[in-house]
Formats: structure tokens, sequence, C-alpha cells
């Protein structure tokens, strides 16, 4: 899985990858308030947690012991997994399962990437980890190019760690930030795009991206912005991607070819300088095509001269996609098959989908 943010231009998609723990907010350190009470309701069996406001002004939670989980017999290797209610909370269900050790791998059977056992039960299958894969950190790569091919993107023992995509029907796009597809740095990208990449608000009602919860690893990234998302709800991102970003605890930045900061990067930009990136630019006069299975966290974001086709699937938290002519996904029926999607680092596909009902939100954001 890609950790940053792709970027697509006639086949250019560049890798942000970063590294990096946030560490925690250090309270009573420099006359900084310290928090001694919350006025949160009592909790419940009825409601776990209850939300308020501590001394400071900030969020605080208070949450209700439910007891034991009392379950009627101990779960085992033939049931993993026995129900039962909390001793302070009848009604409350809860489970207890069977610790049945690593997944390892079968005699003569892959090592990776395919179906093993657990250790404390040899009985029960497993999927083992998928194959280790090296990025090299803020790469990129050119389909088809000789240099900068898939092929030849290498790990830091100097060993390919991408296949040759004419020996792959299949490829998937997996993001940890943000897809981009098109020129950014360009005056209608700024223009007619951005302000699809923040949030809605009463200046700006053709947004409709609001603040939302984001998976803890994405702190490093910067996504961790806004205190808390409605119920309290942590780490919370506030939706604005028109902002810098980070690396760890480093607010993120442009670098040039010698690898110098030259200014500061925002979540839907590359590390690569302006100059840089549009060198590496040829943007299609007439429809863009995309083969692959489009997946992120965040955005999907586009600006595109004529119409845009994706020949596989698209997945994001937000989109801003804008193009001039007609929007194509010819959704691949390979993803129906949960192998494919394991194998692809992507999200099961339980059963075919299907449109339930469309509705036009107009202006404002859909209630």
């Amino acid at each position: 899985m890609m950790r940053g943010t792709i970027f697509f231009a006639a086949g250019l998609f560049g890798v942000q990858v970063v590294a990096g723990f946030l560490s925690p907010p250090a309270f009573g350190v420099g006359g900084d308030c310290v928090q001694t009470s919350c006025d949160a309701p009592p909790a419940s069996c009825s409601q776990l947690t209850t939300t308020g406001t501590n001394n400071c002004g900030g969020s605080c939670s208070q949450s209700y012991n439910q007891g034991t989980c009392n379950v009627s017999a101990p779960p085992s290797c033939s049931q993993p997994t026995t129900y039962g209610t909390y001793s302070k909370c009848p009604s409350n269900t809860c489970s207890i399962s069977y610790n049945q050790g690593a997944c390892v791998a079968n005699t003569g059977g892959p090592s990776c990437g395919g179906t093993g056992h657990y250790s404390n039960c040899p009985s029960n299958p497993c999927n083992l980890p998928l194959c280790p894969t090296s990025f090299a950190p803020y790469g990129f790569a050119i389909p088809g190019d000789p240099v900068y091919g898939f092929p030849n993107v290498k790990d830091g023992a100097g060993q390919p760690v991408l296949p040759s995509p004419g020996t792959k029907t299949f490829l998937g796009l997996v993001a940890k930030g943000n897809v981009v597809i098109g020129d950014y740095t360009s005056q209608p990208f700024q223009t007619y795009v951005l302000p699809y990449l923040r949030p809605h608000s009463d200046a700006n009602q053709v947004s409709k991206v609001q603040p939302y919860v984001v998976d803890p690893t994405d702190e490093v990234l910067g996504y961790n912005n806004s205190g808390s998302c409605v119920g309290g709800k942590t780490p919370c991102f506030d939706g604005n991607y028109d902002q810098q970003d980070k690396d760890g605890l480093t607010p993120g930045q442009k670098l040039d070819a010698g690898g110098n900061p030259v200014g500061p990067r925002k979540f839907y930009e590359s590390t690569l300088d302006d100059a840089t990136f549009k060198s590496k630019l040829a943007m299609p006069t007439g429809l863009t095509t995309i083969d692959a299975v489009l997946f992120t966290n965040h955005a999907l974001t586009s600006l595109v001269p004529a119409g845009l086709m994706v020949n596989g699937s698209m997945v994001s938290r937000d989109d801003a996609m804008l193009y001039n002519g007609t929007l194509t996904v010819n959704h691949d029926v390979r993803l129906l098959d949960g192998q494919t999607a394991h194998d692809a680092i992507l999200p099961l596909v339980i059963k075919r989908f299907r449109i339930v009902s469309r509705k036009d939100c107009g202006a404002g954001p859909c209630s």
C-alpha cells in the first residue's frame, strides 16, 4: 500500500512515503492547563460513553465499567469465539475469543500471501500476511518509461519491488493519502477544484466535505488536526485538504532536485517542487483512461481536459472530480472475488452492488 498521495498524468503517479510518530501533548508544562474535572453526565449500561467539556475548555468523556463477560462455555479451537453478557449489564452482549496463536505457513506452502494455519490451532486455516514490499520515500514511477517504469522501482537492496505491467492484468493503486488526477499546479485547478477540497461552509457551499474521524496511523501525515469530531470521536481531520500536511511532527515540504526544502506542501500536492512536477506531466487532449482500481482513505480529485474513463473502480472518502465531458467507470467484475480483493490489499466485496437510490443535493450538503 502506498502511504502518501498518488498523482496521475499520462500514466505518472507519485508516491509520498513518511515515517515517524506523533507524541502525545504535554500537560502541566509551561503553564498549560491540566484537566481536573469533566461535566459529562454519568455513563450507564444504556449509554456506555458520555461526552462533555473539561475545566480547560476541551472535550472529555466518561465511560461505564460493564464488568466481566460471562459466557456459557470457554472458547476453544473448535469454537474460537463464545458469546455471553456482562456481569453489570446483563442486557449487553459480549464475547471472548480464544488465542489461536500466530498464523504460520503450512509445510511446503507459501511463507506469505497464501493460506496457513494458527500455531495454537493447527486445524484452523488463516490468511498469511501479504509478501512485504518496499518503496523508496517520495519515489515515483512512469508506466512504460525505460528508466522510471514499474520494473525499475527498487528497494533499499536494489531489488525490483513492482512487477512488469505486461505480466499482470489487475492493478490496484492504494493511497494512504489522496489520489490526484491531472495538473494541480494549473490555474483552473486552483480556481475550480480547490473549493471542493475545502470544508463546506456558508462561504463555500459547493463543497460537501465535512470533518471526519481518521485512522490513528494517519496522524503522521497530519490528518489529526481538529480536536474531536461529532460525538467526541478522535483522531479527527477538519476536512481542509488545502493546508500544509506533515511528515511525522515536521510540517511537510516540497523538495528540489537536491532534496532541499523549497516551500510548504499541502495535502493534495507532491513532494516534488512544482517545476519538476510539471516537467513530468503530459496530459492527453482527449479521453483520459486509467486501467486500475483507485482506493484512498481520503480524497479522490481530478481535473482532466476531456472525459475520464476508469476501468476498475474508485473508492474514496471525499471526491472532487472535475472533467469536461463524461465520467465512465467500468467496475471490474474480478472485485467480486474475495481472493482477488485480498491479493490487491483492497476491501472485500461481499456481493454484487446495486444502486438503491440517487439524490441530487444541489448546492447544499445532503441531509
